[in-house]
């Protein structure tokens, strides 16, 4: 009995000690990488201009309105098809999101409060010089119109009472991600954080020259038999790689009230797009999409905040605007665009 229990002392302070070691390993590690995250967020800036919060945690709530609108134009075999015009539309819909950074590195994640309407997963860093936001999000709750030239011969046959079918909500259903990366010119003076994650503050006026690149994703689902067929499309994907050169601003109005604006125009370099109908053998094959040659997409920023209690919360309004379109108006055309504004409070600790 007494060799029993000295064998499981022993396991039990070796396992106690491998824990202890592990353990004292993994803060080790974490310490060594709070370290580089801090060397980089302070690295090269003047602090006349740039100050760093002492609290690194934030914790975000975020009261959303957003809206998304989707136009496609395809002129098909003008014998059998002719033009088929679909328009998407969302009404402003609400959402929550919460949201936690460190160093501004983190993540959010939002949900409807309006019937289910999308969910939004999104991660972002806006450290210096380098910084992206990368989004998801997945809207089923939309409604449009489409007009084809099928529709045309079934209204002048007395089949239909309208050239037009509408498309109710639940019909369909958009998923999009969207990457957007930057590099910025001047990182001495000018802090995108203070704008966007918050980490950082901006203390006197300043801008900055950036470059961009954006890669958007899309893609159009048709749940409604009846009009995937009078669409006689499946499904619309649209995939496309941007890149361009923006200018962002940061308005300090008092010491604790700043503005941020910010525009980046893009030239589309390269796309994938195209829409998608089962054939006989209920196989997905492409009906028609072209290649784009030249294509200006933008996107727009901007924001208000105000800081206090020794800096430990903040609220504000943020805006953001995404436009894209690929194809061409004689063939294919693809019209993308969607806008968030929200209303955020920020607690750091």
């Amino acid at each position: 009995m007494v060799k029993k229990l000295s064998l499981l002392l022993l396991v039990i302070s070796i396992t106690t000690a491998s824990l202890s070691a592990q353990s004292s390993s993994l803060q080790h590690l974490l310490g060594k990488v709070d370290n580089m995250l801090a060397k980089m967020e302070g690295s090269g800036i003047d602090t006349n201009y740039i100050g760093v919060h002492k609290h690194h945690w934030s914790i975000f709530v975020n009261r959303y309105l957003s809206d998304m609108n989707l136009n496609i134009i395809s002129n098909l075999d003008p014998d059998f098809f002719g033009r088929v015009d679909i328009k998407i539309d969302t009404d402003p819909q609400g959402q929550m999101a919460v949201g936690a950074y460190y160093r501004g590195y983190g993540f959010s994640y939002s949900w409807d409060t309006q019937k289910g309407y999308r969910k939004d997963l999104s991660f972002s860093t806006y450290s210096s010089p380098v910084g992206m936001e990368l989004r998801y999000h997945k809207t089923n709750m939309i409604h449009g119109t489409i007009h084809a030239g099928i529709l045309d011969e079934l209204y002048k046959e007395g089949i239909i009472e309208d050239d037009t079918m509408k498309i109710n909500s639940g019909a369909a259903k958009v998923t999009s991600f969207i990457l957007n990366a930057y590099y910025l010119f001047n990182t001495k003076t000018f802090s995108y954080s203070s704008a966007m994650t918050y980490s950082t503050y901006q203390k006197k006026s300043a801008g900055s020259l950036f470059a961009g690149i954006t890669i958007h994703q899309q893609r159009l689902s048709f749940t409604d038999e009846v009009l995937s067929f009078m669409a006689q499309l499946n499904s619309v994907k649209s995939k496309q790689l941007s890149i361009g050169l923006g200018y962002a601003y940061n308005w300090v109005i008092t010491p604790k009230l700043m503005f941020h604006s910010s525009v980046l125009p893009m030239l589309l370099i390269t796309d994938k797009h195209g829409s998608y109908a089962k054939d006989w053998d209920d196989k997905m094959t492409k009906v028609f999409g072209d290649k784009t040659r030249y294509t200006f997409n933008y996107v727009l920023r901007g924001s208000i905040s105000y800081r206090w209690g020794h800096d430990r919360f903040q609220v504000g309004l943020a805006g953001l605007y995404n436009n894209f379109r690929v194809g061409k108006k004689k063939s294919y055309y693809v019209f993308s665009d969607d806008w968030t504004v929200r209303s955020f409070f920020c607690v750091r600790f």
